[in-house]
């Protein structure tokens, strides 16, 4: 029973429809080049005329390099010829001259703005609107159609997932406009020493500053890795709006113990989040349905399972208050 597919629904008068879409024809752009204010930039139809194109996921730098800024880091020397988030480590290293921006301002130290537009189904009038970023790195202010979502003080951390309410905001059967200004990370710090490996030589070591932020610590050099420039600075995971009714299913968690070595019992484990985002009480039943998957399917080819296993299904009530948010789980 190794190959178990769960599937998780909630119905009845909790009945959930998520209509999920991922927003894509991003544009970035260094904060700096902006004068205009945060929320004029957030504005649908505001002109976007020299920003670059992104395809989110994407950090800053790799959106960089598709747009033939910089070259790829990855190939030879290449990575001596992008500037770092450290003006010290520049300076040493004479980087600077290879710095894109006309002012002369260190690239990777000023915020960029990520920003999109995207027309919402008619569908979503009345119901509830989530906008979900599932990683940036490292802080970030939201904005939806010049309106300021949510900033920098409570979107912080890079191995988070952040699902933020904007139904006073959307505009259903309309355009809209998504903004998001990303911060570098707090402790970018100096490389050290960031220099090729040398044969026969010390110790490349690795960053230390970094260490302070939730962040990917490799990204400030390793004795293994070369510096990343930006630090990874960006929106790495993707981006989606979709609309539910007013009671939501989140954090479902999913746990499998086989008890047995020859893998024919296994014990679950399934626990949830359900909340009620309206101001009334409503009841309900959470439904959860488990059936087996007898085709795996990878990048390149399809792997059949064998087995079989009759479909478990599980019901059990619930009821939640005004605003409530309610733990589930159920052992099988």
């Amino acid at each position: 029973m190794r190959n178990i597919l769960f599937i998780l629904l909630l119905c009845n008068v909790m009945l959930l429809k998520a209509q999920s879409l991922e927003l894509e024809h991003w544009r970035i752009i260094n904060s700096s080049e902006i004068a205009d204010a945060d929320a004029k930039v957030s504005q649908p139809s505001y002109p976007t005329t020299g920003w670059y194109q992104a395809t989110v996921p994407t950090t800053v730098l790799n959106a960089l390099v598709k747009e033939n800024v910089y070259p790829d880091p990855r190939i030879g020397l290449n990575n001596y010829l992008i500037p770092d988030v450290s003006d010290e480590f520049n300076a040493r290293m004479d980087l600077a001259k290879y710095n894109y921006l006309k002012s002369g301002r260190n690239p990777w130290q000023d915020p960029y703005w990520y920003r999109t537009e995207i027309t919402l189904p008619k569908s979503y009038k009345g119901k509830k609107v989530w906008l979900t970023l599932y990683g940036i790195n490292y802080r970030a202010d939201v904005w939806v159609n010049g309106r300021l979502v949510a900033d920098k003080n409570d979107i912080v951390g890079m191995f988070r997932r952040f699902k933020l309410d904007i139904t006073d905001y959307a505009l259903p059967g309309a355009n809209n406009c998504v903004a998001v200004k990303i911060y570098q990370v707090d402790h970018p710090g100096v490389p050290t020493p960031g220099t090729q490996l040398k044969v026969f030589g010390p110790v490349r070591g690795h960053s230390y500053d970094i260490f302070k932020d939730e962040t990917l610590k490799i990204s400030g050099g390793w004795d293994c890795a070369p510096v990343v420039r930006d630090r990874n600075m960006g929106i790495y995971q993707k981006v989606t709006i979709e609309a539910t009714d007013e009671v939501v299913i989140e954090n479902p968690f999913i746990v499998t113990t086989l008890p047995k070595q020859d893998t024919s019992l296994a014990d679950v484990n399934i626990k949830l989040e359900v909340k009620n985002t309206s101001g009334k009480a409503i009841e309900g039943k959470v439904n959860a349905l488990i059936t087996l998957v007898n085709d795996v399917k990878f990048p390149t080819y399809t792997k059949h399972m064998e087995g079989y296993l009759k479909p478990i299904k599980i019901t059990k009530k619930v009821s939640l208050g005004a605003g409530e948010k309610k733990a589930w789980n159920c052992n099988i």
